[in-house]
């Protein structure tokens, strides 16, 4: 489906467990992505859903793994729960998304990559769990309407640049 300007609302079935690398990527106009309640969905791919229209996104509570990229420069995207089994933001998951508003960590995550939400010029505040111990490179870096930020208790290491132009 990669680069295919024509489709608008994707519906993944139930039974899928992985969801590869490009998938839905460059579906310019893909504004609705959407999993069943019994969703069995465990694997997103790097750049599976980059440069979409999409407002929100629901995540299947079974996802385990985001890969890097994975929802990056989603313009529109306002709002995005991590499920609960998530442990990691992979690097880039979700740059560029300028109207991020509203993050929901899960209390499992235990690190936020490089670049994972820079440019996210829109979003306000993050609370990040005390369960994350590492946050990467440029994570946060141009959140320009960041005001609020949550350090967690169990933080080890904070890389360069990570607040960098908020």
């Amino acid at each position: 489906f990669c680069f295919n300007s024509k489709l608008k609302s994707i519906e993944i079935p139930a039974n899928v467990t992985y969801i590869g690398n490009h998938a839905f990527g460059s579906c310019d106009y893909l504004e609705t992505v959407t999993f069943p309640m019994n969703s069995k969905l465990t694997h997103i791919g790097n750049n599976a859903f980059v440069c979409l229209s999409i407002t929100s996104i629901k995540l299947p509570e079974t996802l385990e793994t985001i890969g890097q990229s994975a929802f990056s420069w989603n313009l529109n995207l306002q709002s995005i729960e991590i499920p609960k089994n998530i442990t990691s933001i992979e690097d880039q998951t979700f740059m560029g998304c300028y109207n991020l508003e509203d993050i929901n960590f899960p209390e499992s995550l235990k690190s936020i990559g490089i670049s994972a939400f820079s440019n996210c010029n829109s979003l306000k505040k993050a609370e990040i769990p005390d369960s994350v111990e590492y946050i990467g490179d440029h994570a946060f870096y141009e959140c320009l309407s960041l005001t609020s930020m949550k350090l967690p208790k169990n933080l080890i290491r904070i890389q360069d640049q990570t607040f960098d132009n908020c």
